[in-house]
């Protein structure tokens, strides 16, 4: 079980590192501009990109936002956030792929689809 939990921490600190470093070079930044931006210390930067050290939920925060991207972005893979079901995967991929308008229509349905549920479910207590 220790085992376990030891991988899977590792897993989690080796995404995170490579997280950080993959989109601070997507958003075209040094690590000094967003340590700037951040308003974070170098060192401090150059620590959670290499694995060394972990930052804090605020630093987390503050690097999130300044790559114009979120916590989860940062924190884990991307299958990590993904559904199990292939079917899902596959269609939330190709959701992906539609212009932006498209995909608020496909949320605005689900939103209401999950709300639908919710209620039935509160109706049946």
């Amino acid at each position: 079980m220790v085992g376990n939990i030891y991988r899977k921490w590792t897993c989690i600190t080796m995404t995170f590192s490579e997280n950080i470093a993959n989109l601070r070079k997507k958003a075209g930044l040094s690590q000094q501009a967003l340590a700037s931006k951040a308003e974070v210390s170098l060192a401090q930067l150059k620590h959670s990109e290499s694995g060394k050290s972990q930052p804090t939920l605020e630093v987390i925060a503050r690097l999130a936002v300044s790559l114009d991207s979120s916590a989860d972005d940062i924190v884990f893979d991307i299958n990590d956030r993904l559904p199990a079901n292939q079917r899902l995967r596959t269609q939330f991929g190709a959701i992906a792929k539609l212009k932006i308008s498209e995909q608020e229509v496909i949320a605005s349905l689900l939103d209401a689809y999950i709300k639908k549920n919710q209620m039935e479910e509160l109706l049946k207590k």
